[in-house]
């Protein structure tokens, strides 16, 4: 039985990279209709924001966060960008097709360069505060503990390859000596080598897009004078009553019915022309037959290192059930391990506290892995966060049926939002403004039919990694 309130966000354990950011003043909500609703605050909320001001600039436009801005996944994970397919390109192709892993492929390669070309323009610009994206000179090492696991995806960066997926040089397979020797450690036999690979602190990230649309509610572009995007944050959405159940028009545009927990001085309601459900983990709770469950991890960064390892990457290892990276000012950031967690930590959407055997291995892992630093190793922070895990692993982007005219859902990333989620929302925003769709965009992650009762889905389908 489906229970919502499984999903509500409640007050979660505090992240690393929320702390000591400066947060905009949240808006009240707008007593007259909105254009569109936008439902979440990470880097896809902002992403469609900011687009449908581009090319809406006359629209009236609100964000909708039952938190702060990015208090979601986006300010809880671990601050990796890393290009390429979740899964393997045999089984991913085996899914979708040839044709469209080839275009998954190249949207994250497409996504890290519009991030890059955003941050630099920004940054140029004299914006604050700095989202830190950085292009690791290592790259990123996907590390074998075993054998089977080296010659498994040598193959499978073989088949790739061959394929024309990849570009010179952006997979290379090394062995157990090459990776000891970047790393200090013996404790891997080898590793695919990925390039590029990013670390972005996303709430920063966040941040800057917000203050970007900010700048142009100030400055809107000649003759388009009288559209706005607010930011309604700590406002919790507890129902949306789509046009058909609340009485409204079929005509178009119909109007949606938002009701929030907003209480005291304003509406605690909204009607809106479009709502876009940005929602991630949280979808379920909206929107009931979209397959999408919480799927919880934990994560802890350490006090800065001195002297630093030299190497400046990324790991994934244990199928992608651990990982850690090196941050700009001599940290470790270390995730993962909820492969030791009942079930999984598949349907726990709790971030609100922390699974104790997890967080004592994630400590040993840093202590057993690396001995030549474990003495100058202490663990400043440690915090929970909640992915949003589809059926077949692959967001849902784009307009939720016929059935629903005007609304639209970009979520379910399955633990790998950072490479997808900023051109995700920026083409549905595309969607949502009626505009054409760039062709880069792969049409297999739109939501038409692919949606049903996630009752149905058996547990077993959300246990992979990621």
């Amino acid at each position: 039985m489906h229970n919502p309130a499984r999903y509500l966000p409640k007050r979660p354990t505090a992240s690393y990279w929320l702390k000591d950011l400066k947060m905009p003043v949240a808006d009240p909500l707008p007593s007259r209709t909105v254009d569109a609703a936008i439902i979440g605050a990470g880097i896809t909320g902002l992403s469609v924001a900011r687009r449908l001001q581009e090319l809406k600039p006359e629209w009236q436009i609100v964000v909708i966060e039952g938190r702060q801005l990015c208090g979601g996944a986006t300010g809880r994970n671990g601050g990796l960008l890393i290009p390429g397919l979740q899964d393997g390109w045999t089984s991913t192709a085996a899914r979708v097709g040839e044709a469209q892993t080839r275009k998954l492929f190249r949207f994250d390669l497409q996504n890290a360069v519009a991030l890059s070309q955003f941050v630099s323009s920004y940054i140029s610009n004299g914006g604050e505060p700095d989202p830190f994206l950085h292009s690791f000179k290592d790259g990123c090492l996907n590390a074998f503990a075993t054998e089977a696991q080296r010659d498994f995806w040598t193959a499978e960066v073989e088949k790739m390859q061959d394929a024309g997926a990849c570009g010179e040089g952006m997979f290379t397979i090394l062995d157990r000596k090459q990776v000891a020797g970047m790393l200090g450690t013996d404790k891997f036999c080898g590793a695919v080598q990925i390039k590029p690979g990013f670390r972005v602190w996303g709430a920063r990230l966040v941040l800057a897009l917000a203050q970007d649309v900010l700048a142009k509610n100030k400055s809107p572009p000649p003759g388009k004078a009288g559209g706005r995007v607010n930011f309604c944050t700590e406002t919790l959405v507890r129902k949306v009553e789509f046009a058909s159940e609340s009485g409204g028009s079929w005509t178009s545009p119909p109007l949606h019915r938002i009701i929030t927990d907003r209480e005291g001085d304003g509406p605690g309601t909204l009607t809106a022309r479009n709502v876009v459900f940005c929602t991630n983990s949280h979808t379920r709770t909206l929107l009931p037959d979209i397959p999408i469950v919480p799927v919880k991890n934990q994560v802890i960064v350490t006090q800065p290192i001195s002297p630093f390892p030299a190497f400046d990457g990324c790991v994934s290892a244990n199928d992608g059930y651990e990982y850690f990276s090196a941050r700009e000012d001599g940290r470790l950031v270390l995730g993962g391990m909820r492969n030791l967690a009942p079930d999984m930590a598949v349907g726990n959407g709790d971030d609100a506290s922390l699974d104790p055997v997890i967080s004592t291995a994630l400590r040993s892992y840093i202590h057993d892995t690396f001995p030549h630093i474990r003495d100058k190793v202490e663990i400043e922070m440690e915090w929970a966060g909640i992915m949003g895990f589809s059926a077949d692993r692959l967001p849902f982007v784009g307009p939720v049926g016929e059935d629903r005219p005007g609304v639209f859902v970009c979520a379910g990333y399955t633990g790998h939002g950072m490479p997808r989620a900023f051109l995700s929302g920026y083409h549905t925003a595309e969607m949502v403004a009626g505009v054409k769709v760039g062709e880069d965009f792969p049409e297999i992650l739109l939501p038409h039919g692919r949606l049903g009762k996630a009752e149905r889905v058996p547990i077993d389908t959300y246990k992979s990694s990621s």
